[in-house]
Formats: C-alpha cells, sequence, structure tokens
C-alpha cells in the first residue's frame, strides 16, 4: 500500500510528501493546493507517482473544542461559525481520505457523513494527545474503508527515566542521546547575551500572554531590531521594521508573578531565553514596497484569506519599527481602516517606494499578508532570525520597553485633513494603553497645529479619550502640521492638514477705510480711544472687570461711562456747528 500525505502550511508553501518524494509546489488556495496534487496522485502523474491512500493536513482549522461528552459542537456547528474550515471540510477532493487540521489549538475527531465518513480531526496542542486514525485498504478494489479514529491523551504519569527503564535498548539509547543534546544545550543556552531594564513582554489579556490581536512592547521592539540589522545597503537598506505577532514566543520579563517571566532578578538575559522569543530559524529578507502596498499590508491586519473568508483569527497585530506610526478606524469597512501613515515623521508617499525587512515568513506572504509578497527586489540576507537577534540584544543592553502606541484608533478626523480656521472638531481615542506587562497607563493627551497648542483631553482608565480641537482663528490658510502627544508613553499621532481662512468683519489688511464706515457697535472710527472704550469693546471689559472684582466697581464704571458718553456728544455736535458753518 502507498500513502501520499499532502501538507499546507497555510499562507507560506504546500509540500508533498509522497511515494515519489518530498517535493514543494507553488503556493495558491490551500484547498486548491490540496486537491491538484491529489489529482495527480490518484491519476498516476508520473512525477508523483500513484497513492492508494491520500491524507491530507492544514495548518488551519475548527474554532472551538469537541467536548468529549456531548460530542459538541457537531461538524456542521463548526462549519457554521468557520468558513475556513467549512471550506476544508466540504470542498477537499473526495480523493482524500483523511484530514489532519492544526493551528487553532482545539481538539476533536469527527467523521463527514457527506464524505463517506471521512475523518476530520485535531489534537489540541503541546503534544497533549495523539491522533489516530485506522482505515482498512482492500489491495483487489483499491478500496479504503474507515474503521475509527479518535484523539488518545500522552500517559505523562511516568518520568522519563522511568519510561526507559521499562523500555527496552532502543528507548534507552534514544534517552542517552537526547540527555546528551540537553546538557550540552543547558550548557550553551546559560551562557548571558544581554540583560534588560524593564519588562518586555507579548500582548496580554485576562492574564494569559500572546494575544495577537494586539500591539506589544516586544513586538515593536523586535521590529526596531530589524530595522537596525537590515538597514545597511548590504543587508537590504531596509527602512521599516515588521515583525507578525505569531513569530513571538516568549517573554523577556522578571516580575515573578507570571509563570511566563523567567528573566534573572538582574535583568540577565541568557542565550536560551533570547532564542526562545524567535524560536523558528527564519531567514532575515528586504523587500520593497509602493506607499500603496504598504497600506494594503496595513489592512490585511483584518484579516481574510485568498478568497474572501475571515479565518479563525480575523485580526492580527503586526509590530513596527518606532519610526513608524498610523491612525485607524476600528469601525470602518473592510479596506477601509487606516486613516493615515506616517513615516519617519512624515506623511505615507502612496507613489514612493519603501524598503522593508522581515522575516521570510512573512515576506512570502505568510499569514494572510499578501501584500509583502507582492514587493520587487527580494533578496535573502542570508541572515537567521536568531543570530542577527541576538546580536541586537548584546549591543544594546540593557534593553529599554518603548511604550509608545505605533497604532492609534481614532475617529472624528476631518475629511480629507481639511479645517477651517475658527472652527472645532472632535477626536474620539481607544486603545490608548498596550497591554504588555509594566506599561504604565496614559493619562493626558495634548494637542498642537504647527506648534501651537490647540486642545487637550484626560484619558480615562488609561483607554479612550474625547478631545477638542479648537483651530485657530488666526491659522493661515494653507498646508499645517496637526500633532497628538500622549504625555506619559509618547504615543504621537500626526495628521497633515489643510486650512481653510475662516470668515472675519475685520477690514483687509492694505484697504483703506471709507470716510463715516463704522464698525458694528463702536460709533465714528475717528475717535480711536473714546470710542473703543464706550463701544461694546469697551463694555465687553467692564462686564468681565465686574465678574472678577464685585458689585462696588458699578458706580465708578457706570459714571465713566456716562460722562464719556456725554462728551462724545458734545464733540459731535461742535463738530456738526462748524460744518454747517
Amino acid at each position: 500500500m502507498r500513502v501520499g500525505v499532502i501538507g499546507v502550511v497555510t499562507q507560506e508553501t504546500s509540500t508533498l510528501v509522497s511515494p515519489g518524494g518530498i517535493k514543494g509546489i507553488e503556493f495558491g488556495d490551500p484547498v486548491e493546493a490540496v486537491n491538484r496534487v491529489a489529482r495527480q496522485l490518484t491519476d498516476g502523474d508520473e512525477s508523483n507517482g500513484e497513492a492508494d491512500v491520500i491524507v491530507a493536513e492544514y495548518h488551519e482549522g475548527a474554532a472551538s473544542n469537541e467536548d468529549g461528552a456531548t460530542a459538541k459542537p457537531t461538524i456542521d456547528e463548526q462549519k457554521a461559525a468557520s468558513p475556513v474550515f467549512k471550506k476544508i471540510v466540504d470542498d477537499t477532493d473526495p480523493a482524500v481520505d483523511v484530514i489532519f487540521t492544526a493551528h487553532t489549538h482545539m481538539k476533536y475527531s469527527y467523521t463527514d457523513p457527506a464524505h463517506n465518513g471521512r475523518p476530520v480531526i485535531q489534537t489540541g496542542s503541546y503534544a497533549a494527545n495523539i491522533g489516530q486514525v485506522v482505515l482498512d485498504y482492500d489491495k483487489a478494489t483499491g478500496t479504503v474503508t474507515y474503521r475509527k479514529s479518535g484523539n488518545v491523551a500522552v500517559d505523562t504519569s511516568k518520568s522519563d527515566d522511568e519510561l526507559a527503564a521499562a523500555g527496552d535498548d532502543t528507548v534507552r539509547n534514544v534517552k542517552s542521546i537526547v540527555d546528551a543534546a540537553v546538557a550540552k544545550g543547558q550548557e550553551e543556552g546559560g551562557k548571558p547575551v544581554g540583560s534588560i531594564a524593564a519588562d518586555i513582554t507579548t500582548a496580554f489579556k485576562d492574564g494569559a500572554r500572546d494575544d495577537r490581536a494586539s500591539e506589544s512592547t516586544m513586538g515593536n521592539l523586535v521590529a526596531d531590531s530589524l530595522l537596525d540589522s537590515l538597514s545597511s545597503e548590504d543587508r537590504g537598506g531596509a527602512e521599516i521594521g515588521v515583525v507578525n505577532p505569531g513569530g513571538l514566543r516568549a517573554e523577556f520579563c522578571k516580575t515573578g508573578d507570571n509563570e511566563k517571566c523567567t528573566i534573572a532578578a538582574d535583568g540577565t538575559i541568557t542565550y536560551a531565553q533570547a532564542n526562545a522569543v524567535l524560536p523558528f530559524l527564519n531567514n532575515l529578507w528586504t523587500t520593497t514596497l509602493t506607499g500603496a502596498q504598504f497600506k494594503e499590508a496595513l489592512e490585511q491586519q483584518w484579516q481574510t484569506d485568498a478568497d474572501g473568508n475571515v479565518p479563525s483569527r480575523p485580526y492580527l497585530q503586526l509590530g513596527l519599527s518606532h519610526n513608524v506610526s498610523y491612525t485607524y478606524d476600528p469601525n470602518a469597512a473592510q479596506g477601509n481602516h487606516i486613516t493615515s501613515v506616517t513615516v519617519n515623521g512624515k506623511p505615507l508617499d502612496l507613489k514612493r517606494e519603501y524598503r522593508i525587512g522581515s522575516f521570510s515568513f512573512l515576506l512570502q506572504g505568510g499569514d494572510n499578508f499578501r501584500a509583502f509578497a507582492a514587493g520587487k527586489d527580494t533578496k535573502d540576507t542570508g541572515l537567521v532570525d536568531r543570530d542577527a537577534w541576538i546580536d541586537y540584544i548584546s549591543k544594546n543592553s540593557p534593553l529599554k520597553p518603548r511604550y509608545d502606541r505605533r497604532a492609534v484608533a481614532v475617529t472624528g478626523i476631518p475629511a480629507d485633513g481639511k479645517v477651517t480656521a475658527g472652527t472645532s472638531f472632535d477626536l474620539q481615542f481607544s486603545k490608548l494603553t498596550l497591554t504588555s506587562l509594566g506599561v504604565p497607563a496614559e493619562t493626558k493627551l495634548v494637542a498642537t497645529i504647527d506648534g501651537t497648542e490647540v486642545g487637550s483631553a484626560a484619558v480615562k482608565d488609561g483607554d479612550t479619550a474625547t478631545l477638542q480641537v479648537a483651530v485657530p482663528a488666526g491659522l493661515p490658510a494653507g498646508a499645517a502640521t496637526f500633532t497628538v502627544k500622549a504625555v506619559t508613553n509618547g504615543t504621537t499621532v500626526t495628521l497633515p492638514l489643510t486650512v481653510a481662512a475662516g470668515t472675519s468683519t475685520e477690514p483687509q489688511p492694505g484697504k483703506p477705510e471709507q470716510p463715516g464706515q463704522t464698525k458694528p457697535g463702536t460709533g465714528d472710527e475717528r475717535h480711536d480711544g473714546a470710542n473703543n472704550a464706550a463701544g461694546n469693546g469697551g463694555n465687553a471689559g467692564a462686564v468681565e472687570q465686574l465678574s472678577q472684582t464685585g458689585a462696588p466697581v458699578v458706580a465708578v464704571v457706570v459714571a465713566m461711562m456716562a460722562l464719556l458718553a456725554a462728551g462724545l456728544t458734545a464733540v459731535r455736535t461742535s463738530k456738526r456747528a462748524d460744518r454747517i458753518r
């Protein structure tokens, strides 16, 4: 019997393990990739050979665990909850006899009645279970029949020594090899490579690490390290560092109140601890994207697969180097979330080309970030992520976390950045404080236009704020720069504005006043001092003074106003008499 196994690492590559050998195929839609190879195997394609039993493995899966007692949710309920899982179950070629899934870390074992009882199985995570499928194969007819399947819990009640003692020579030999490798690894892994000044972690949620839907101090630090490692021309000339959140697998923290915080009290980082953050041994690549393509990559944080389906993780937050920030509208329609992007203090130029540095996984379009795979002049530096990372740590210790957000949720931004002098607008901010360990809660936002303060707002619970922005009445028409800074963590939002002049009743500069022309409420303009005191401006000043000093001033002010009024009348009469004569 010949078995063909088709493995798809979603959005990265498809690999065939078959009687014809191991072969990588061009990636497309993962289900179509499986089906294409399945058809080749059943047709006896000469490059792959022919398989009697075909097994497909997908790095995608259902969103929930199956309850062993109730068998809930059912396979149909799982399909209804996940379009991606539905496509895997329903559209995988009938020639495939077994489907193994992964990625979502769920445990379930289904048989699909629509496909002759085909098993669809996932084993949870971290080798807690072994997925077992038993099939019968009739050599005479070439028929494959399902017998049973399920998840078998791994027995952890015995230590490795007990297992070796109870096993045969092969088990003992394997253990001796493993023990020697572990001892050498511990020796090398225990060597110090740097230190931290404060905790640097992934995003936490409800006390658990690895919230991939949120920005983190660790993700941003790794992005900074990529920019540093790849910025020289001989390493690709990167201008922006980008990190996918799933690539971050450990923490740099020493708080002592979390089991994931393993750094020593003095902040020392060992080789093993550094390696645990980036354990995948990706090569570091660079590629060129236009500003429009980079914006598209940011939009793809709101995830869809190549067919437009929403995967099991609907949002993945990219880590970005500190020279990049952007604003987004969390309530916008798909493809319209990003409202502004700033690179090196300047607005993103959609037509300009930018050099991006990241892991080979991401720049090949991994995790549904297809925009990166569309880059040009893509180069492999030959550097392994671990080596560049540890070199960066060594050169920059003690590492200090940056608490500023690179991604800021804000609504109310004026359309096309157009504002009118003398008007105001409100901005709504949310998610202002990173959820990594040790990040202080944000307290206040301050807004400026071209350096002039135009508003401030307290931040509620470190998270939300409503900021009213008063555009100065005297602001010159034309381009201006609007900046919002968070006073605690340094988060900065920079937006270009186009200012339109406000309306005014003041005389235009350089235009002479006509004889007899008056300003509303001020009388004859030829009597500057007295008239200004007696007109609206003078009254306003008197009211303000009264409010500050109290009633005793009233009599004095009224008397002065009466005298001024009488004097003005006399002057006017005299001048009129002169004119008549």
